[in-house]
């Protein structure tokens, strides 16, 4: 049973990672409402499993639509922008497949520290604790001073306050729901598709890849990944994205190396904070504070290392099921996505995410989305690092940890 506890999670994930706005947390949810139904079927390990793996298909499918569609959630947003540059010069599939061995081989050396460093990881939970609001300042403050000439800087300071204040409130006063999907579509996904619009941008036939990904360039794209999600695993607030923000104001503007390191983030996340959940007790994301409650924390045993090795080489297993069917799905929507007009495919979705947006989060969600899309539209038009865009989440972040 636990195979096809495994196999239904992973099915799970692939149709929450293709459709936008449709979470594993919502399923989550769903299965903590069906508790009572659920446990006449399934033990709890069985369960656990279902959810951890429908979450590492989710964090691989999730690049699909964020690449061809231009539809981020909150973990891809970033990775929005250099994918559909790719793909508009007819590199779409390749941009998926970096971000698919961004996140297999960051689980499977992830994995590998996990095991290295077991003695460590409650030390290390509290070393980072107190230095994420210095680290967080202190790349926001360098990317805005790496922007050349003062217009760009003055525009940069802009948007950075723009998206923090509506970040801000957003998230700390409006009573809205699945507040992120508005907020990041409207940045990162509708002002993108708006200018390309605008521009009538065409996109080139989808090629297979032209030339061979080293494995050994981008062992530092992996070590980049694994120590940027050490933040994401330990602090509640902190996900993929600022992780991900962190990265790249350290690393070189290449379209390929960020791809792989935002694809590694994004899954190995998923290992760190089963290890976190497992050593410190603390649930960082919905699928393990759903485990928690739907199961109990009291059903593993934390003492035998033999279930905590059991899980973590079932996300390994996962995580190279999950790139074999990203792979796959991303070769079908390479195939397809150029028969389609483009302008076409562009409005589609703009009018896709308008009523997602009245969907998940009503007129409220409209409102935002418009906002957001008009800021995001001014760091498009200006040309300044679409990363001060994060401003929407590290502000809200910094001030929550704040002593001050």
């Amino acid at each position: 049973m636990y195979l096809i506890a495994i196999l239904l999670g992973l099915a799970a994930g692939t149709i929450t990672g293709l459709i936008p706005g449709l979470h594993v947390n919502n399923v989550a949810l769903i299965c903590l409402g069906f508790v009572g139904f659920l446990s006449r079927f399934f033990s709890g390990i069985e369960i656990a499993l279902f959810l951890i793996s429908m979450s590492v298909m989710h964090s691989f499918a999730d690049f699909i639509p964020a690449i061809f569609l231009g539809a981020p959630d909150s973990s891809t947003g970033l990775g929005v922008l250099p994918g559909h540059k790719m793909l508009q010069k007819g590199r779409g599939f390749e941009a998926v497949v970096l971000t698919a061995l961004g996140g297999l081989f960051s689980v499977v050396f992830g994995a590998y520290f996990c095991i290295l460093f077991l003695d460590y990881i409650e030390t290390t939970y509290s070393a980072v604790y107190s230095a994420v609001v210095p680290i967080l300042i202190g790349v926001s403050v360098l990317s805005l001073i790496v922007e050349k000439g003062l217009k760009k800087k003055f525009w940069s300071i802009f948007v950075f306050s723009c998206a923090g204040i509506v970040g801000f409130f957003v998230l700390n006063f409006l009573n809205i729901n699945t507040p992120l999907f508005p907020m990041l579509s409207g940045f990162f996904g509708a002002s993108f598709l708006l200018r390309s619009l605008i521009t009538k941008s065409k996109i080139e036939k989808q090629n297979q890849i032209t030339e061979p990904i080293k494995f050994a360039r981008n062992l530092k794209n992996f070590a980049k990944a694994i120590f940027s999600s050490i933040i994401t695993s330990i602090l509640p607030g902190i996900g993929a994205a600022q992780a991900a923000f962190i990265s790249r104001v350290f690393s070189r503007r290449n379209n390929k190396d960020f791809l792989i390191i935002i694809g590694g983030i994004n899954s190995v996340s998923i290992l760190f904070m089963f290890s976190v959940f497992w050593f410190v007790g603390k649930a960082r994301n919905g699928i393990y504070s759903t485990i928690s409650n739907l199961i109990g924390m009291n059903y593993f045993d934390f003492n035998n290392l033999n279930e905590y090795y059991f899980i973590i080489l079932t996300i390994v297993f996962c995580s190279f099921m999950a790139f074999c069917i990203t792979v796959f799905l991303a070769k079908i929507f390479s195939k397809k996505i150029n028969k389609i007009n483009y302008q076409k495919i562009n409005l589609i979705i703009l009018i896709f995410i308008l009523i997602m947006c009245f969907i998940l989060s009503g007129f409220l969600g409209i409102y935002i989305l418009i906002l957001c899309t008009a800021i995001g539209l001014v760091a498009q038009l200006t040309g300044i690092k679409k990363t001060h865009l994060m401003a929407c989440l590290i502000v809200p972040v910094v001030l929550w940890l704040s002593p001050f």
